[in-house]
């Protein structure tokens, strides 16, 4: 049988979240560290780990 392999999508949403335009604040102080947790998690469990950003517009 087939292994299946896990995957963390990471999807940058911060300034939705917790920036300074931010309408509503979620947890601004232990969001990011609960993300990083889990992205730590995922390195060392050898999980892909894909993350997506949206580019600058010019």
């Amino acid at each position: 049988m087939k292994q299946l392999k896990t995957a963390v999508i990471v999807i940058d949403m911060q300034a939705d979240y917790i920036g300074e335009k931010s309408k509503n604040k979620y947890y601004p102080h232990t969001l990011i560290d609960k993300i990083n947790d889990r992205i730590a998690a995922a390195v060392n469990h050898n999980e892909s780990i894909i993350y997506v950003k949206k580019s600058r517009e010019t």
